[in-house]
C-alpha cells in the first residue's frame, strides 16, 4: 500500500498523476525493495530499484494485479529521477554485499561462482565507493554456510535470516 508523505520528510511516498507524455520518454520513476526471501537464497532483501513508465497509467496496467508481488514492496512512485536516486543510494552495503552473494550462487553444487562473485563485489565497491575487505567476504560466507542460516529443506543458504542476526537498518530508507 502507498501513502502520501511529505517527500522532504523521506519514507513511503507518491506524488500524483506522473509526467502525461506523448514524447516516448518514461518520466514516472517507481522505486521498489526488496522484500525478504527475494532473490535465488534471500540476499536481494533491502535492494533498492527503480523501473520507470511513461506515466502512471502504464504502471498501473502493468503492476495492478501484482500488487501482492512477494519479492519487492513500493518504496516511492511518481517522484523524480534525482528522488528515485537518492532512494537507491540508501541501499545498505550489507545489502548490496548479500545480493551478490545472492547472484553468484549456484544452486547445482550449492557454491559460489567466485568469477561472478568477484564482479558483483566489484559493483558494491563502486557503488559505496568503499572497499569490500578479504576478511567480510570470508566472514559473509561463513554465515552463508553456517547450519543456523542453511534453509532446512532446500540445504541452500538462506541470506535473509543474515540481515536478521546483524539487525540492518534496510528499511529505514529516509
Amino acid at each position: 500500500m502507498v501513502r502520501n508523505v511529505d517527500p522532504n520528510e523521506g519514507g513511503l511516498e507518491k506524488k500524483s498523476g506522473g509526467v502525461n507524455n506523448d514524447s516516448g520518454e518514461c518520466n514516472y520513476h517507481v522505486v521498489f525493495r526488496g522484500r525478504r526471501g527475494s532473490g535465488k537464497i534471500g540476499g536481494y532483501e533491502g535492494i533498492v530499484t527503480m523501473t520507470s513508465y511513461h506515466n502512471e497509467e502504464e504502471f498501473r496496467a502493468l503492476y495492478d494485479g501484482k500488487s501482492e508481488d512477494k519479492n519487492h514492496e513500493i518504496v516511492a512512485q511518481g517522484v523524480s529521477m534525482e528522488r528515485a536516486e537518492k532512494l537507491i543510494q540508501e541501499t545498505s552495503a550489507l545489502s548490496l554485499v548479500l545480493s551478490a552473494f545472492d547472484s553468484a550462487y549456484n544452486p547445482v553444487d550449492n557454491t559460489y561462482v567466485e568469477c561472478i562473485l568477484k564482479m558483483k563485489l566489484g559493483n558494491v565497491v563502486a557503488v559505496t565507493g568503499s572497499v569490500v575487505t578479504q576478511d567480510y567476504i570470508d566472514f559473509v560466507d561463513r554465515l552463508a554456510h553456517d547450519c543456523d542460516f542453511v534453509d532446512s529443506e532446500t540445504g541452500r543458504p538462506d541470506l535473509s535470516k543474515i540481515y536478521e542476526m546483524l539487525d540492518d537498518p534496510r528499511n529505514e530508507i529516509a
